[in-house]
């Protein structure tokens, strides 16, 4: 944890946040979390993507200022990119995405079980 500290504080920028939770947890003045700011520097090593999305999984799916999320910064490092950071975020993106998913489904069914009664006992 160290490590994650020492990375917060000095490769991290600081605006508000005075901790390494306020840094994961709460987003900037440009609506940046850590994992923004993460994947911009092409020196950001997987396993520090990886710690910071443990941190704070929910981060992932903030758009900042400019309506990006983590992965646009990480995609837009280009030739510098890192490909196994990108496919760390495309599966927790697939991870979100199909847990929305599962969570419509079961909706959907709840409803259709609902209705399904309702007209039982119109009848």
């Amino acid at each position: 944890m160290d490590e994650m500290n020492d990375y917060l504080f000095t490769q991290l920028p600081v605006t508000h946040a005075t901790t390494s939770y306020d840094k994961l947890e709460k987003p900037d003045d440009n609506g940046r979390y850590a994992l923004h700011y993460a994947c911009m520097k092409k020196e950001s090593t997987f396993g520090q993507i990886e710690r910071i999305l443990s941190s704070n999984r929910r981060a992932r799916r903030y758009r900042d200022i400019n309506k990006k999320i983590p992965l646009h910064y990480a995609i837009e490092l280009g030739p510098d990119a890192n490909e196994s950071i990108i496919e760390l975020l495309l599966t927790h993106y697939m991870m979100l995405l199909k847990n929305i998913l599962l969570f419509v489904l079961e909706s959907l069914i709840f409803a259709e079980k609902n209705l399904y009664l309702t007209l039982l006992l119109h009848q």
